[in-house]
């Protein structure tokens, strides 16, 4: 196994959905069902609930917003598919940290929220319906995180060209309507 540092630095905005709201015990979930089953929501409501919905989509720990782990690895795979080595990455790579958001401004999502900054209300489809979404929104912003291969199986050359193509691609949320594209640089390779 060899490891490498990859470092991302956004060239468009990132846009986050954590999508932890599928599960109907989410506290999140539970208070935006509230305001959701009213019948006549007032203006209260809505802020309420965009507010709710940007709070459910961060994902953040102790050190601030994060890109978690998993987002990635499949940025990584989808990448390798442009070469048709998708299977041969999601055999050969891991990520086992996160990666610390780097960005201007505060750590918190309460303080994120009140600057008015980092959020993104709009319109999107829902089956055949408009409703507006928020979603917690980046517009520069990098990170960095390590990379593990089995490198009897991948060398750089492969990674850098997943890299490569996965760029355009993006990561996190929105990367159709071309949020969260990046330019990636590997860092000091280091043998495991």
């Amino acid at each position: 196994m060899s490891t490498i540092t990859i470092k991302l630095i956004g060239t468009s905005p990132l846009l986050m959905h954590n999508n932890q709201c599928v599960d109907p015990l989410n506290k999140f979930k539970k208070e935006i069902a509230k305001i959701t089953g009213k019948r006549k929501k007032t203006e209260a409501d809505y802020l309420e609930l965009y507010r709710l919905e940007f709070m459910a989509g961060l994902y953040i720990g102790a050190e601030g917003p994060f890109i978690p782990s998993r987002c990635f690895r499949r940025c990584l795979i989808e990448g390798a598919k442009k070469d048709k080595n998708g299977k041969r990455f999601e055999t050969s790579i891991s990520v086992l940290t996160d990666g610390i958001l780097q960005y201007d401004g505060p750590r918190d999502a309460k303080s994120m929220w009140e600057s008015g900054e980092f959020h993104l209300t709009t319109v999107v489809g829902n089956q055949r319906n408009s409703i507006m979404r928020t979603r917690p929104k980046f517009d520069v912003w990098a990170c960095r995180f390590d990379l593990y291969f089995d490198d009897s199986d991948l060398n750089l050359q492969d990674i850098e060209s997943a890299l490569e193509r996965s760029q355009k691609l993006g990561i996190c949320d929105g990367r159709a309507i071309e949020y969260g594209a990046f330019e990636a640089t590997v860092l000091a390779p280091v043998a495991v």
